[in-house]
């Protein structure tokens, strides 16, 4: 998976980046919370994280990974005082299916966390 803050860059913009910096941790261990022994947490770059994650026995277990993330993320975070609220895109790629090296994976996961980005804005801006 490959995992970027919804609302990242506003929280630095209106909170400044120490509060961004915070919040970037938080999101991290709730991250590693979510995912367990059974999986890898990292920072890919600024607001990005990639979920390395193995050894599924359905694809019902990955969906509720998904959501698990999206719902620790979503919760809101209180960080010197200040109550925020971020939302998580998220982009996965499968062994096999979508790649046979780590390369092709992350491109492919890249690729569908960038359509799901899309997809929301698409539905926010139809909504107005």
């Amino acid at each position: 998976m490959l995992l970027d803050l919804d609302g990242f860059k506003h929280v630095n913009d209106s909170f400044g980046h120490n509060i961004g910096d915070q919040l970037l941790i938080e999101a991290a261990k709730r991250l590693k919370y979510a995912v367990g022994d059974r999986g890898f947490v990292a920072r890919w770059g600024g607001d990005e994280f990639t979920v390395l994650q193995t050894n599924f026995e359905c694809r019902a277990d990955f969906t509720s990974l998904v959501e698990l993330i999206k719902d620790v993320i979503s919760e809101p975070f209180m960080i010197a005082g200040n109550t925020i609220f971020i939302s998580a895109s998220i982009g996965m790629a499968f062994s096999l299916e979508d790649g046979d090296t780590v390369e092709a994976l992350i491109k492919n996961a890249d690729a569908a966390m960038y359509r799901v980005k899309n997809q929301a804005k698409d539905m926010s801006c139809s909504q107005n």
